[in-house]
């Protein structure tokens, strides 16, 4: 009960309950002025409390976690931008208005567009998370760029999905580069546009992350 000290009689919140995971010199600079430091105390977090307090100052903390939400905020931002963007297309293709040749549809003009507009922006993403998500001196960013791989990765499969289905509405036969994935992520549990909203929603408060600014 020695870490839960007052969660009980002030009612605190689980991720309110202040670890005692930290080196000693980590507890003492917390006791004697805690008001200096951000309490980011969820279980999850503590990691960081173990592992990350040398960074030494309250504003350090503060540069790391700052870092890391323009992080997951320009990764969201991009690939709703390409999301969106792909169902125009689609959009237009259905309707006739774009990617013809002499009338009708045209699928190399299509998967041209698929290739370079949507799925090698999304590759870029993909090696950006990879390689700055590696670097990161955040606390949760284990779990949140799970949340964030999830959203890119659903993205990246519905380019695929959506562009058999694409084919189906016009009463062609899918496109051989639609049918195999090609150095391109596309794993996920669902590519539903509910489901992906909830992700979003979830990672965004994750990393208080203002909504209204992913479409800046």
């Amino acid at each position: 009960m020695k870490g839960l000290e007052g969660a009980i009689g002030g009612l605190q919140l689980r991720s309110e309950i202040r670890p005692r995971s930290q080196p000693r010199e980590v507890q003492i600079a917390l006791e004697k002025d805690p008001k200096k430091y951000p309490m980011e105390t969820a279980p999850w977090k503590q990691s960081f409390w173990k592992n990350r307090f040398d960074l030494g100052s309250s504003s350090e903390i503060d540069k790391a976690i700052s870092q890391a939400k323009e992080f997951f905020r320009v990764r969201i931002r991009d690939v709703l931008k390409i999301q969106r963007s792909f169902e125009q297309a689609r959009d237009a293709a259905v309707a006739g208005t774009r990617f013809q040749k002499g009338g009708q549809f045209d699928p190399k003009t299509w998967q041209a567009y698929c290739e370079k507009d949507a799925r090698d922006d999304i590759r870029r993403i993909q090696t950006e998370m990879k390689e700055t998500g590696k670097t990161l001196t955040m606390l949760p960013h284990s779990r949140d760029l799970k949340y964030l791989v999830e959203i890119v990765n659903a993205v990246a499969k519905r380019t695929y999905d959506r562009s058999r289905s694409l084919y189906q509405e016009l009463g062609l036969k899918a496109d051989p580069s639609d049918l195999s994935p090609v150095r391109i992520e596309v794993n996920c549990r669902s590519t539903k546009l509910s489901n992906l909203q909830k992700t979003v929603e979830r990672l965004c408060e994750s990393q208080k992350i203002d909504m209204a600014k992913l479409s800046g």
